[in-house]
């Protein structure tokens, strides 16, 4: 994984965006073991409303990122909360401040950082998750959903506005979990899932929704 100090300019993959040049976007939650990082505590409900950004993934990459340094060995990390499973370290999140200037590019492993290593983001990280515009909203898919170049499948219709202009991540479906917590566990052994339950997330360019396709529907469809 590639070390960012937190608050800099976000430069990783950078070219599959087109923002509007009002808006900054910056690093957050790039860590590593040779770097010293903020450690403490997130409010309470911090890691419900950061799991809302996770399963909505930017920037995926076909490879894995470990941090062999901060975890002494290669690990698959999947976190697992309410109906999904969702394998880390392939893809990144944004998460767009209160007041629409400011953009924070995460990899999705800050989930793990932050349960695991106690990695604490800076409070303006903080607040824009708590408080900023969720991925689900008309907000932010204008601001950045429509710019995203990567995981797009016009083949796939949006169940609510019937729009071919859906982008599309991965994640696998297990039972809803109730308890509310967010879990970060090793891949290999803790979880074992075939192919036929693997599901991908869309989210709709043209209306915001998100809805789950199947891997078969998707497959048919190419």
């Amino acid at each position: 994984m590639s070390y960012y100090e937190d608050l800099t300019n976000y430069e990783y993959l950078d070219s599959r965006y087109e923002l509007d040049e009002s808006y900054s976007v910056l690093n957050i939650g790039w860590i590593d073991g040779l770097h010293k990082y903020n450690v403490g505590n997130v409010p309470e409900q911090f890691l419900p409303r950061l799991w809302e950004y996770i399963i909505v993934p930017m920037n995926r990459t076909r490879g894995l990122h470990y941090d062999c340094i901060l975890d002494g060995q290669n690990k698959t990390f999947v976190a697992k909360f309410q109906k999904y499973a969702i394998k880390l370290g392939d893809a990144e999140i944004r998460v767009i401040d209160e007041e629409h200037k400011v953009v924070y590019a995460s990899p999705n492993l800050i989930l793990h950082y932050i349960i695991d290593h106690r990695y604490c983001p800076p409070k303006c990280f903080i607040d824009a998750v708590m408080n900023g515009p969720k991925p689900d909203s008309i907000c932010y898919k204008k601001i950045l959903v429509e710019k995203d170049k990567s995981n797009m499948n016009t083949k796939v219709g949006c169940i609510f506005c019937g729009a071919h202009k859906t982008r599309l991540g991965f994640c696998y479906d297990i039972k809803r979990d109730d308890t509310k917590k967010i879990e970060v566990v090793e891949w290999e052994n803790n979880i074992d899932i075939s192919q036929e339950n693997l599901i991908y997330n869309a989210i709709c360019r043209e209306c915001g929704g998100i809805f789950d396709v199947p891997l078969k529907a998707i497959s048919q469809t190419m």
